[in-house]
């Protein structure tokens, strides 16, 4: 008994040093970086013009981009599947975002696994600047390989969301992956990988349904 009050007291002690340590106001006024990565369909466009209309609602000025190569629904919006969308900026150079979001209070970038590795450099010093940066992007590709410069995005960021999507095949909710089609036909291992497109050319998979024709086998440890 005399044990087990002892160990309640320490657990206890260890909740309060927890609690204390979030509450108190942290020392840093580097932004933060909040990233949500998941495939295609998984509701990250979505997430991001949430993230940009609570922020408008909060008085803060919100600065939009997007990368220009994703054009399949408009040219000057963040746009989803199901056609919802709201103003961006599109580019292909990190230093656009970088001179127009410094004027801001919250920088949003979708598609940002399109983006070259100056992006890194450019949300470094929006953070160093104290802006709140909120990136949607795609963290794998279709050969189920880190996509583009989001792995070093997501090791450096203050929050990761992972968002999961239908599968298409067995209906589950976990699909992580993202199946590329061509006619109708799995993508091989051996095809590029970027490819803008939409429903037509890709889907939604999970590990168990996602196919993908000359693949390395996985290396035994």
């Amino acid at each position: 008994m005399k044990i087990k009050n002892i160990l309640l007291t320490i657990a206890l002690s260890l909740l309060s040093i927890s609690h204390l340590s979030a509450s108190q106001p942290c020392c840093s006024t580097e932004g933060h970086l909040n990233i949500h990565a998941g495939p295609m369909f998984a509701g990250k466009s979505t997430t991001l013009i949430r993230e940009k209309e609570e922020a408008i609602k909060k008085g803060e000025k919100v600065a939009a981009f997007k990368h220009a190569w994703d054009d399949r629904y408009s040219k000057t919006a963040i746009t989803t599947h199901n056609n919802e969308s709201s103003s961006a900026v599109a580019t292909k150079n990190p230093t656009d975002i970088l001179k127009e979001g410094m004027e801001a209070d919250v920088v949003i970038i979708d598609e940002a696994q399109f983006y070259d590795p100056n992006l890194v450099r450019v949300i470094a010093k929006l953070r160093a600047a104290g802006k709140r940066v909120v990136v949607g992007g795609l963290d794998q590709d279709f050969k189920r390989e880190g996509f583009g410069i989001m792995p070093e995005l997501m090791a450096q960021a203050t929050t990761v969301t992972k968002l999961t999507a239908t599968c298409t095949v067995c209906g589950c909710k976990r699909a992580t992956l993202t199946q590329r089609l061509v006619n109708g036909n799995p993508a091989e291992y051996t095809d590029p990988v970027v490819m803008v497109g939409a429903e037509e050319m890709y889907e939604p998979r999970c590990p168990k349904c996602h196919n993908l024709p000359g693949a390395p086998e996985p290396v035994e440890r």
